[in-house]
Protein backbone atom coordinates (compact mmCIF):
# COMPACT_ATOMS: atom_id res chain seq x y z
CA UNK A 1 0.00 0.00 0.00
CA UNK A 2 1.13 3.40 -1.11
CA UNK A 3 0.63 6.26 1.03
CA UNK A 4 0.73 10.20 0.05
CA UNK A 5 1.84 12.31 3.28
CA UNK A 6 1.07 15.90 2.79
CA UNK A 7 2.14 18.92 5.47
CA UNK A 8 3.95 21.47 6.60
CA UNK A 9 6.51 19.35 7.09
CA UNK A 10 6.06 15.37 6.16
CA UNK A 11 8.95 13.80 7.77
CA UNK A 12 7.86 12.77 10.90
CA UNK A 13 4.50 10.88 9.77
CA UNK A 14 6.44 9.52 6.99
CA UNK A 15 8.98 7.83 9.23
CA UNK A 16 5.86 6.67 10.96
CA UNK A 17 4.24 4.98 8.30
CA UNK A 18 7.64 3.76 6.98
CA UNK A 19 8.15 1.69 9.98
CA UNK A 20 4.36 -0.03 10.37
CA UNK A 21 5.24 -1.16 6.48
CA UNK A 22 3.74 1.49 4.07
CA UNK A 23 5.30 2.56 1.07
CA UNK A 24 5.27 6.59 1.38
CA UNK A 25 5.46 9.43 -1.37
CA UNK A 26 5.52 12.66 0.53
CA UNK A 27 5.55 16.51 -0.13
CA UNK A 28 5.79 19.50 2.62
CA UNK A 29 8.08 22.75 2.61
CA UNK A 30 11.45 21.45 2.95
CA UNK A 31 11.69 17.86 1.21
CA UNK A 32 14.61 17.89 3.57
CA UNK A 33 17.98 15.36 3.33
CA UNK A 34 16.12 13.17 5.74
CA UNK A 35 13.09 12.80 4.56
CA UNK A 36 14.56 12.63 0.92
CA UNK A 37 16.91 9.67 2.26
CA UNK A 38 13.34 7.75 3.45
CA UNK A 39 11.20 8.27 0.44
CA UNK A 40 10.54 9.99 -2.45
CA UNK A 41 9.61 13.60 -1.34
CA UNK A 42 8.86 16.62 -2.97
CA UNK A 43 9.58 20.21 -1.58
CA UNK A 44 6.25 22.21 -3.00
CA UNK A 45 7.03 25.78 -3.43
CA UNK A 46 3.66 27.19 -3.92
CA UNK A 47 1.98 25.41 -0.23
CA UNK A 48 -0.44 24.54 0.11
CA UNK A 49 -1.95 25.63 -2.93
CA UNK A 50 0.17 23.16 -5.08
CA UNK A 51 -0.92 20.43 -3.17
CA UNK A 52 -3.74 19.25 -5.15
CA UNK A 53 -1.67 19.32 -8.34
CA UNK A 54 1.28 16.84 -6.62
CA UNK A 55 -1.88 14.54 -5.67
CA UNK A 56 -3.39 14.32 -8.42
CA UNK A 57 0.21 13.50 -10.17
CA UNK A 58 1.71 11.11 -7.54
CA UNK A 59 1.10 6.99 -7.71
CA UNK A 60 -1.09 6.78 -4.19
CA UNK A 61 -3.61 4.45 -2.80
CA UNK A 62 -4.40 7.24 -0.72
CA UNK A 63 -3.34 10.00 1.44
CA UNK A 64 -3.06 11.44 4.77
CA UNK A 65 -1.90 15.59 5.92
CA UNK A 66 0.07 16.54 8.83
CA UNK A 67 0.22 20.23 10.80
CA UNK A 68 -1.29 22.99 9.54
CA UNK A 69 -3.51 21.80 7.14
CA UNK A 70 -6.00 21.73 9.29
CA UNK A 71 -6.32 25.30 8.37
CA UNK A 72 -7.45 24.80 5.23
CA UNK A 73 -10.57 22.66 5.10
CA UNK A 74 -11.21 23.98 1.16
CA UNK A 75 -8.13 22.02 0.28
CA UNK A 76 -8.54 18.81 2.45
CA UNK A 77 -11.92 18.44 0.29
CA UNK A 78 -10.54 19.20 -3.02
CA UNK A 79 -7.44 16.51 -2.28
CA UNK A 80 -10.20 14.01 -0.35
CA UNK A 81 -11.88 14.08 -4.19
CA UNK A 82 -8.28 13.32 -5.80
CA UNK A 83 -7.93 10.22 -4.07
CA UNK A 84 -8.40 8.61 -0.44
CA UNK A 85 -7.94 10.70 2.49
CA UNK A 86 -6.91 8.93 5.82
CA UNK A 87 -7.68 10.91 8.20
CA UNK A 88 -10.19 13.56 9.43
CA UNK A 89 -12.47 14.64 6.31
CA UNK A 90 -12.48 18.36 6.18
CA UNK A 91 -16.37 18.95 7.84
CA UNK A 92 -14.79 17.02 10.83
CA UNK A 93 -11.97 19.36 10.52
CA UNK A 94 -14.82 22.61 10.19
CA UNK A 95 -16.38 21.32 13.45
CA UNK A 96 -13.39 20.90 15.94
CA UNK A 97 -12.26 24.44 14.66
CA UNK A 98 -15.83 26.03 15.71
CA UNK A 99 -14.03 27.24 18.92
CA UNK A 100 -17.66 27.45 20.23
CA UNK A 101 -19.01 24.23 19.43
CA UNK A 102 -15.83 22.65 20.57
CA UNK A 103 -16.55 24.47 24.05
CA UNK A 104 -20.35 23.31 24.66
CA UNK A 105 -19.02 19.89 23.81
CA UNK A 106 -16.20 20.26 26.24
CA UNK A 107 -17.94 21.53 29.17
CA UNK A 108 -20.82 18.70 28.49
CA UNK A 109 -18.47 16.06 29.08
CA UNK A 110 -16.89 17.82 32.03
CA UNK A 111 -13.75 18.62 30.66
CA UNK A 112 -12.30 21.58 32.35
CA UNK A 113 -10.42 24.01 29.71
CA UNK A 114 -9.05 27.51 29.90
CA UNK A 115 -11.10 30.43 29.97
CA UNK A 116 -11.19 31.82 26.20
CA UNK A 117 -11.65 34.59 24.31
CA UNK A 118 -12.48 35.08 20.40
CA UNK A 119 -10.40 38.29 19.96
CA UNK A 120 -7.47 39.61 22.57
CA UNK A 121 -9.39 43.27 22.67
CA UNK A 122 -9.36 44.54 26.43
CA UNK A 123 -7.24 41.84 27.69
CA UNK A 124 -4.65 42.50 30.18
CA UNK A 125 -1.47 43.10 28.74
CA UNK A 126 0.22 41.57 31.90
CA UNK A 127 1.28 38.19 30.29
CA UNK A 128 -1.16 36.40 32.24
CA UNK A 129 -2.84 35.26 28.55
CA UNK A 130 -1.72 32.99 26.28
CA UNK A 131 -2.62 34.07 22.63
CA UNK A 132 -3.23 32.42 19.65
CA UNK A 133 -4.12 33.48 16.06
CA UNK A 134 -7.28 30.85 15.08
CA UNK A 135 -5.24 29.83 11.76
CA UNK A 136 -2.02 29.79 13.18
CA UNK A 137 0.00 26.44 13.40
CA UNK A 138 2.81 25.49 15.71
CA UNK A 139 3.91 28.28 17.45
CA UNK A 140 3.36 30.68 15.01
CA UNK A 141 1.09 33.24 15.85
CA UNK A 142 1.56 32.60 19.52
CA UNK A 143 2.21 35.44 22.04
CA UNK A 144 1.97 36.45 25.36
Amino acid sequence: MKLAIVGASARAAAHSALRAGFQVVAADLFADRDLRAACCATRIADYPDALPGWLASVDADAWMYTGALENRPDLIRQMAAIKPLWGCDASAVERVRDVASLHMLIKEAGIAYPETCQAPDGLPQDGSWLCKLPHSSSESGVWL
